[in-house]
């Protein structure tokens, strides 16, 4: 694994980090390409993606602040990284939302391990 080298800027400039990395990270793979931050992540990305967001659609959420939020879809965002969810181009995103409230950030396996769903065997949202 590469030292990552910059930061990739925002898509949210008001936005803090929440997480350890203070927000040098964000908009990077795991590797440190500069890979892209897309703000809005779509059904059309396809395959786990869509899934993922299929999936909790409409879903109640509790953040850590105490807040319950309804999933609908447009709120989530994510860069390219292998670990992440597979795309129809069999390219992986980290999908991750933020609190509007509070700022902290859930990944797409913390929010399925909140809501009790498990991914199966091949790591695939079900």
């Amino acid at each position: 694994m590469r030292k990552h080298s910059r930061a990739c800027e925002l898509a949210n400039p008001k936005s803090r980090c929440r997480c350890s990395c203070g927000g040098t990270l964000h908009g990077l793979s795991w590797q440190g390409d500069g890979s892209p931050y897309v703000r809005a992540m779509r059904r059309e990305h396809g395959r786990d993606v869509e899934r993922f967001l299929n999936l909790v659609r409409d879903r109640k959420f509790r953040c850590h602040c105490g807040r319950i939020h309804t999933f609908h879809g447009l709120e989530f965002q994510g860069y390219a990284h292998e670990c992440g969810l597979r795309d129809r181009n069999d390219r992986k995103w980290w999908v991750f939302w933020e609190c509007p409230h509070c700022g902290h950030q859930w990944s797409f396996l913390k929010i399925l391990a909140r809501l009790g769903i498990s991914l199966d065997k091949e790591g695939e949202v079900p």
